[in-house]
């Protein structure tokens, strides 16, 4: 085997899994939207885009949900405050825009928190990953795209998604696949 096929031990189900990816010795003769690939199970087609990432591990009978989700952006536990006890308290650091509206009688502007929203991938069971959780977004950084879907464990930052049931198989597909293309167009459109 060369360096960019990595062989794992067998799942549950006796396959082996391999994660192939072209390192940058292999890439001489792979075009640019090829750099990063992988496969599930030896022998499967490598998959080189979220969507069919998602798509075989759907196929392969893992529990894969998508939701859009809504919450307050914060900026983790950056300020806060040490109590007589000795424990601390966080203080929520938000970004508060103007919603436009004015009390009529001071005159005052009404604030509102500036909400993040995202995309939730959430993948509860499987044959090889038993757990995972992701979340497509653009970050503080500017990048638009899937990053870990971790947040404080703070009483102010409480998640709300935006359906009732997420959704999962074909339509878990559809939205990844459409999650990326806001994301070549977001990051390309930044990029010039």
């Amino acid at each position: 085997e060369d360096s960019s096929h990595h062989k794992h031990d067998d799942d549950d189900d006796g396959h082996n899994s391999d994660i192939h990816t072209n390192n940058d010795s292999d890439t001489a003769n792979i075009s640019n939207d090829k750099l990063f690939q992988v496969c599930l199970y030896r022998g499967d087609p490598l998959i080189d885009n979220p969507a069919d990432f998602i798509k075989s591990l759907v196929k392969s009978g893992h529990h894969v949900q998508v939701c859009p989700r809504l919450q307050i952006t914060t900026f983790g536990i950056g300020l806060c405050v040490k109590e007589r006890n000795g424990s601390w308290t966080n203080l929520p650091l938000a970004f508060f825009l103007s919603s436009g509206f004015q009390d009529e009688v001071t005159g005052r502007g009404a604030m509102t928190c500036m909400p993040h929203g995202g995309i939730d991938l959430n993948i509860t069971s499987g044959p090889l990953i038993s757990q995972a959780s992701i979340q497509h977004y653009v970050a503080i950084e500017g990048l638009c795209g899937w990053h870990s879907n971790h947040n404080p464990n703070v009483p102010w930052l409480r998640p709300t998604q935006c359906r009732e049931e997420p959704w999962k198989g074909d339509r878990a597909v559809q939205a990844v696949r459409l999650a990326g293309l806001v994301a070549v167009v977001t990051n390309t459109l930044a990029t010039e």
